[in-house]
């Protein structure tokens, strides 16, 4: 008897619960409101993500587009705005990067789960070998100014480096012949891939990164209902769609390995989810990538948001193109 009222309160509590959030969530915003980097290689991607995650809730999506920086840009946007945007104008900033080695989200925001995977990678010709070990003794490979790529030669003495200011400069060198191969951020070079180029994902540090939803304190809920819906798109396979060529799916985490009922992801749940890397700031001066260490240099924070971790900084070498080798680097010191 006991144990059959039980179950009547129960039921009673969770639909008088269920009904408050949806009346809540319906009179707080009919939108899904997602804040998309108009500048980012990835911004198309990122609309049609929070269009499809907001048609699984049975909503729409408000695509509010914000200027995420340009190469006049030296230091990129500090974490104070990424926090008034979330406070603000979105319930979710998508398209984050975190360092998926030991990446956090800007102080006072979280992250969502990742929902992509992406980084950098080596970019060859399709008949060239498609590792660094792989290329032959004194290969010029291209690489953009101040970014991870730049400390990979400590570990490919072999390899000699040819920095460019730009992944679309790198990539010229390399269309050219000028260089062997280029190390560049997948997410601005994929959709220019054709044909005689390939790339392959590097296994280096600080080469792999997550991409994450931003999204302050009280759009808890929100965060939880969009991870609802990456995890049915995952399951679907949409996601992958989604996120070619500039991504892939971010395997479920532990917690969502289960498949979600339809009924719980179309619900109107809405939204969740934070320390810069290491110890870099938005106002860091960029240093020579020859000055960096491999602890201190791969920091994403919100200065590299354009297009990813493009650049450890927005600063750039006054030359077009500089070219780095041992002989220049101990020329200059010997000075």
């Amino acid at each position: 008897m006991f144990t059959g009222i039980n179950r009547v309160a129960l039921r009673l509590v969770s639909s008088a619960l269920l009904a408050a959030v949806l009346a809540h969530r319906g009179a707080e915003a009919a939108e899904l409101k997602v804040c998309v980097d108009r500048n980012s290689p990835t911004a198309k991607v990122d609309a049609a993500l929070a269009r499809a995650t907001a048609r699984i809730q049975g909503t729409t999506a408000q695509i509010v587009g914000f200027d995420g920086g340009s190469d006049d840009d030296d230091d990129g946007l500090a974490p104070r705005v990424f926090r008034k945007l979330a406070a603000t104008q979105c319930q979710l900033v998508l398209g984050f990067p975190l360092d998926a080695q030991s990446g956090a989200p800007p102080e006072g925001l979280r992250a969502t789960q990742p929902y992509g995977r992406t980084g950098f990678v080596l970019v060859t010709r399709a008949r060239t070998q498609a590792s660094l070990d792989q290329l032959p003794r004194g290969s010029e490979v291209a690489v953009t100014y101040m970014t991870a790529p730049n400390l990979y030669f400590e570990n490919h003495p072999a390899l000699t480096p040819q920095v460019f200011t730009s992944d679309a400069a790198s990539l010229r060198a390399l269309r050219r012949g000028e260089v062997a191969a280029a190390m560049l951020w997948r997410p601005s070079v994929a959709a220019q891939l054709h044909g005689t180029l390939r790339m392959t994902a590097l296994s280096e540090p600080h080469a792999s990164w997550n991409l994450v939803a931003l999204y302050a304190e009280d759009s808890q809920a929100v965060a939880q209902g969009f991870e609802l819906a990456i995890a049915e798109l995952r399951r679907s396979g949409r996601l992958a769609a989604l996120l070619r060529p500039y991504a892939d799916p971010a395997e479920a985490p532990a917690a969502h390995t289960a498949v979600v009922p339809e009924s719980l992801v179309r619900r109107r749940t809405r939204s969740p989810r934070p320390r810069p890397c290491r110890r870099c700031t938005p106002r860091s001066r960029p240093r020579p990538a020859s000055t960096c260490s491999s602890r201190t240099a791969p920091c994403a924070t919100a200065r590299s948001w354009k297009a990813g971790p493009d650049r450890l900084s927005r600063g750039r070498p006054s030359p077009a193109r500089r070219r780095t080798s041992a002989s220049a680097t101990s020329s200059r010191s010997s000075r």
